[in-house]
């Protein structure tokens, strides 16, 4: 049966000489994989640079409920304005697509959470500067609808943030996976943050290595995938 949906691509393989398998974020039924015949040979109608990663698509598309791969009929690429074009965009956008393939498995409909990834997205699109914490105020805003965000606020009272319970606490306990007070003290920054007012914050390299690689540790303790990110390390190369 055909569907009408909007997609954001994650990621594609290649599995053959001329036809990839492409993973995409839908809004009417969550993650999907769809198989793509011919689309890597000069006539294909169906062209490869739609599919790279976080390009947003309107999607005409075959869909069978329980079905591990589906087929796409037709699809339009609404173009990006400048993140093709920006290096440190785009190293943004290589990570957050590999945060969203390792989060989100889901394969049923989350308007809220779509709506939330392709607004995001889009302002960074639009920002023509003041755009290195991105990234960091993203993974906070995203644990929200993955069921793991911070609860409670940085005081004196509750200077340290267990990452393993979510939570603001007033000592460290046995466990490691704790920020210090000046983490905590920024990541409530954050949490008070809007994409909007995110140029407010002054946040050094080696501050924002850290935010970022504590914000990876959090999501590792929280949905229990490897910390191993091959775009952390492309994305630290193009910001710091």
């Amino acid at each position: 049966m055909l569907h009408n949906t909007k997609g954001l691509v994650i990621r594609y393989l290649k599995y053959s000489e001329t036809s990839v398998i492409a993973t995409i974020y839908t809004e009417l039924f969550g993650m999907q994989s769809y198989f793509l015949n011919g689309v890597r040979s000069k006539k294909s109608k169906i062209k490869i640079n739609a599919l790279q990663p976080l390009s947003f698509l309107d999607l005409v598309v075959y869909h069978k409920e329980k079905k591990n791969l589906n087929r796409i009929k037709e699809l339009k690429l609404h173009p990006y304005q400048s993140i093709p074009n920006n290096i440190y965009k785009t190293s943004l956008v290589l990570f957050i697509a590999e945060i969203i393939q390792k989060s989100i498995k889901e394969e049923e409909k989350n308007i809220d959470l779509f709506g939330f990834l392709k607004s995001s997205l889009k302002f960074l699109d639009l920002q023509d500067n003041s755009f290195a914490n991105f990234h960091l105020l993203f993974m906070i805003k995203l644990s929200r609808f993955l069921g793991f965000y911070p609860q409670g606020n940085y005081s004196n009272q509750s200077q340290y943030f267990d990452l393993q319970n979510g939570t603001f606490e007033r000592s460290r306990e046995i466990h490691p996976h704790y920020l210090n007070s000046k983490e905590s003290e920024l990541l409530q920054k954050l949490l008070s943050s809007s994409f909007e007012n995110l140029h407010k914050i002054e946040i050094g390299n080696e501050k924002r290595r850290t935010m970022l690689a504590q914000l990876i540790t959090y999501y590792s303790l929280h949905l229990s995938f490897s910390q191993d990110i091959v775009s952390h390390k492309i994305l630290e190369e193009a910001l710091y």
